[in-house]
């Protein structure tokens, strides 16, 4: 029996999602911890270091060979069984799920996020994925669920993975210290659900409100967590805001946790800015674009701070 093991994680491709870097990073320092010398993930880029390897899935020889390598699979975490956009993530799990069966690996589905299927194709492939799988684990009592209607194996709930990060401020950029000696709100947005970004009545809600707070000569940093969804969105609320908020690319997921830190006010629609902010420490506000959101914070016993979208005017009554 060997005494150092190799695990390889299926997860989103996606790089551009500071939410499933934070799940990878924690999953993988807690698969060294345990049993395992060496994590490998399926990317769409590459990068090796002593313990943890980026294989590309273009590649396609070095993507068999991390099969063959691998001890064990682990699929997640993070929110992917979801076909509201697109059923094409669930399609990559469940081929992957059959890669490993085929080879005799042990497949872990880890504390993933579940919403409601909508497509009879998704709902059949969650099915067989769960059927393949040797351990299920959801994130929350709402995705089990949702997953017990398709899977006949127990289904554990293991709450998020990222809720077991801790922050390192030993490497914070020097753009980021500056950016603190200033009095600001930390604000992490996402489109509106189901609004238009500039003619609905939400927005111009938000907009008049940060207007009003960076009246007084405070800032709003809003950090792009969601490069490829956000990153539009965001530029036209700090277009419509003004000179005083300012968009921020470029950061380390301990960055943004200094920002938090520092911050007057925390404000989170994304899932895992608001994990982070409450890993920080820190207090903050959430503002609820589905029901995964709400569902943390009532984990956490803050459904108080929680707001649902329309309930914008509300949350900032508590900021000021």
């Amino acid at each position: 029996m060997k005494d150092k093991l190799t695990a390889l994680i299926v997860a989103d491709l996606k790089n551009d999602n500071l939410g499933d870097l934070l799940i990878f990073n924690a999953l993988s320092k807690r698969l060294l911890n345990e049993n395992y010398s060496k994590v490998l993930k399926l990317s769409n880029k590459s990068y090796q270091s002593e313990s943890v390897e980026l294989v590309k899935v273009t590649q396609p020889l070095s993507f068999l060979l991390a099969f063959f390598r691998a001890d064990k699979v682990y699929i997640g975490g993070g929110g992917i069984f979801q076909d509201d956009t697109s059923i094409s993530n669930i399609i990559y799990f469940f081929l992957n799920c059959l890669l490993a069966k085929l080879l005799f690996k042990k497949v872990e589905v880890i504390s993933v996020g579940v919403t409601s299927l909508y497509y009879r194709v998704s709902r059949i492939l969650v099915k067989m994925i769960c059927l393949m799988a040797n351990e299920v684990s959801v994130r929350d009592e709402s995705s089990r669920e949702i997953i017990s209607k398709y899977s006949s194996k127990k289904v554990n709930v293991l709450p998020d993975l990222a809720l077991s990060y801790k922050p390192d401020y030993n490497n914070i950029s020097k753009e980021i210290y500056e950016l603190c000696e200033s009095e600001y709100m930390l604000l992490v947005v996402r489109p509106l659900v189901g609004e238009n970004k500039s003619n609905s009545q939400l927005y111009r809600s938000l907009v008049k409100h940060l207007k009003q707070y960076v009246v007084k000569k405070r800032k709003i940093y809003l950090p792009v967590f969601h490069e490829q969804k956000d990153l539009g969105f965001i530029q036209s609320l700090v277009d419509d805001v003004g000179e005083n908020a300012a968009l921020i690319r470029t950061f380390s997921i301990d960055d943004y946790c200094y920002l938090a830190k520092n911050s007057s006010v925390n404000i989170c629609m994304r899932l895992h800015g608001s994990i982070l902010c409450y890993v920080t420490g820190v207090d903050f506000l959430a503002l609820a674009y589905n029901s995964k959101v709400r569902h943390f914070m009532e984990s956490i016993k803050k459904a108080d701070k929680c707001f649902d979208l329309p309930d914008i005017e509300h949350m900032f009554d508590k900021v000021n």
